[in-house]
Order: structure tokens, then C-alpha cells, then sequence
């Protein structure tokens, strides 16, 4: 077996293990993003998001709860008098 891969590593390239030190330098959040959302630091993650891309699978991935969203309170506020 050889010890050199078969593929290129560019020198800018990132890993999702390496993402977490980019995000942010304060631990605390850290870990808290860790806890929360783990798998974003995960190469099996994003393989199976890339899988999900090539089979037209799409998800809508929202910054804010349901109850939360501009639709939400702007419906609501629509329907007060």
C-alpha cells in the first residue's frame, strides 16, 4: 500500500474537523455549537449531505424557530384588527 493518498489536499483546504476553530475562538461557544450541532464537524455528515445533493433531496435549514420567523408574525399581525 503507498503512503502518499489519491487525492490532492490544496493548501486552503478545510476539513469539517478544522471548522470549529474557524467559527469562533471563544470556548465557550465552542462548545456549546459542539453540543448543539456536532455533526457540522463530521466528514460523514457532509458526505451524506453531498448524497442527499446528488439524489435532488433539498432541506430548508432555518436560523430561527417556527414561532420565530418573519411569516409567522407577519401573518399574525394581518389577521389583528
Amino acid at each position: 500500500m503507498s503512503s502518499e493518498s489519491s487525492y490532492s489536499i490544496n493548501d486552503l483546504d478545510v476539513f469539517p474537523e478544522e471548522f470549529i476553530h474557524f467559527i469562533t475562538g471563544n470556548l465557550g461557544l465552542r462548545k456549546l455549537i459542539s453540543q448543539q450541532h456536532g455533526e457540522l464537524f463530521n466528514a460523514d455528515y457532509w458526505k451524506s449531505v453531498q448524497q442527499e445533493r446528488l439524489n435532488h433531496r433539498y432541506h430548508y435549514i432555518f436560523p430561527y424557530s417556527r414561532d420565530s420567523r418573519f411569516e409567522r408574525i407577519f401573518n399574525s399581525a394581518a389577521k389583528c384588527p
